[in-house]
């Protein structure tokens, strides 16, 4: 490759932002939230790409490589909210976006 192809590709990479937030907030129905997670799924700005359930947790994965997770505690009532994504803003919708989805079921 020529030289200017490969300062190009550095610039480019080096120009490369992911914003990555984590949420936690109270889950008191485990069951409930887990369910709705599974048979629902929140409305975001992008098309969901595919869903990737691990146990009871969700991740949400969106065709320009963004994802979305809700993971629960282990250990406490707390779901804990995930997301990345080159848009900042993107990333806190998703966390907006399961938060009130989530608080819909978990009453």
């Amino acid at each position: 490759q020529p030289v200017s192809k490969i300062i190009q590709e550095i610039k480019d990479f080096a120009n490369y932002h992911m914003a990555f937030y984590d949420e936690e907030g109270p889950c008191y129905h485990h069951d409930a939230v887990a369910v709705a997670l599974q048979k629902d799924k929140p409305v975001f700005s992008k098309s969901i790409l595919r869903e990737e359930f691990i146990g009871a947790n969700v991740r949400y994965l969106f065709s320009d490589g963004s994802w979305a997770l809700a993971r629960f505690s282990g250990t406490q009532p707390l779901l804990r909210y995930y997301a990345e994504s080159e848009d900042p803003a993107f990333a806190k919708e998703c966390i907006r976006v399961m938060e009130e989805f989530v608080n819909r079921f978990d009453r």
